[in-house]
């Protein structure tokens, strides 16, 4: 589970990010309002409307679901003033982001199921729980992407008919 001070970190980073992407790009035209946003609000009203109309039960859900379109809308606002500003730097900006988190899971999902001392970054593998084994890299699934089993762990045989298709 995330606690509520990780949100609020990258809430704070993401807040002094549009900041300085509308300061910089603040030479260019006024915000670009195009269709997304302006959804984005309209679906805001719509939550307003429900909880008029009983439909959504508590004013605390209503403002939750307001606040986070309200700030899909500046997010978009944000893209676009960012895209005008500098064309194709938002969209690098994103893929290098996705990229690097990408690399970091996968590191930290080799450093436990190798079991790799980490030595003095042990603050930043922290060990999983026992009932979450590998970073998830222990599950089936993903291991039969990579097709491979953790050593140590032998070939079970599956039980009879567990794997034939079932007729209607």
């Amino acid at each position: 589970m995330v606690d509520f001070h990780a949100d609020a970190w990258a809430a704070l980073s993401r807040g002094v990010l549009a900041a300085v992407v509308l300061w910089r790009s603040r030479s260019a035209a006024g915000l670009s309002w195009h269709m997304l946003p302006l959804l984005s609000l309209a679906c805001a009203a719509l939550v307003w409307l429900q909880y008029a109309g009983g439909l959504v039960e508590s004013f605390g859900v209503a403002w939750i679901s307001t606040l986070y379109l309200l700030g899909l809308a500046l997010a978009l606002l944000v893209g676009a003033a960012w895209e005008r500003w500098r064309p194709g730097l938002c969209a690098d900006f994103l893929f290098i982001a996705a990229l690097v988190g990408a690399t970091g899971s996968v590191a930290v999902q080799l450093q436990q199921w190798l079991r790799i001392d980490p030595g003095p970054f042990f603050w930043l593998f922290i060990p999983p729980p026992p009932t979450r084994v590998h970073a998830n890299l222990g599950k089936n699934g993903v291991r039969s992407r990579f097709l491979v089993r953790p050593p140590g762990v032998k070939r079970r045989p599956n039980p009879a008919g567990r794997h034939k298709s079932r007729s209607a």
